[in-house]
């Protein structure tokens, strides 16, 4: 099963930065990511091509699905944090930064956790151009602009969600 992503707005140098981020990842060999493949000519509408992700389908919770189903549970919450935070250390130590880290990009499937959504991640062959986005407000630092890309963008919404969790494992009412 294959999930299939159209574009809603154009991007100059996409294929550039997915072939990229695909190199990065297919060296990096995190067990976080989804294989994909871009495709220039993806999907014709009216007579135009446009571009497409296609996408290895990824099952699972999605992240705050997951853990209102676990409230009640914090060793549960507990090992997500743990997880979670295992997570931003290998991004870091392979030089991959997601750039929207929220809810909505993390699944949890038998306890592990899979990224998906990956239009704004930065590897270090990206280095020197700007976001194409600046990912969900909720988890960003409010000062981020598209200026903002490198290896350091995944931190502030890393801790937003690490002490989320560990603020609901200890207390579920929040």
């Amino acid at each position: 099963a294959w999930a299939v992503r159209c574009f809603l707005r154009p991007i100059s140098d996409h294929a550039e930065r997915y072939e990229a981020i695909s190199k990065h990842l297919g060296k990096a060999r995190l067990p976080y990511s989804v294989p994909f493949l871009f495709l220039r000519d993806g999907i014709q509408v009216r007579g135009g091509w446009y571009p497409t992700i296609k996408m290895k389908w990824a099952a699972g919770d999605l992240l705050h699905n997951f853990i209102e189903k676990n409230l009640k549970q914090p060793k549960a919450l507990a090992g997500l944090r743990q997880r979670w935070q295992g997570l931003a250390r290998d991004l870091e130590r392979a030089k991959v930064a997601h750039g929207d880290l929220q809810h909505g990009n993390v699944l949890v499937r038998n306890g592990d956790l899979t990224l998906i959504d990956y239009d704004g991640m930065w590897v270090p062959s990206l280095s020197g151009r700007a976001a194409t986005e600046i990912g969900h407000r909720a988890y960003q630092h409010p000062k981020r602009k598209d200026s903002d890309f490198g290896a350091y963008i995944d931190r502030f919404s890393a801790l937003v969600i690490y002490v989320s969790i560990a603020a609901l494992e200890a207390e579920p009412g929040l």
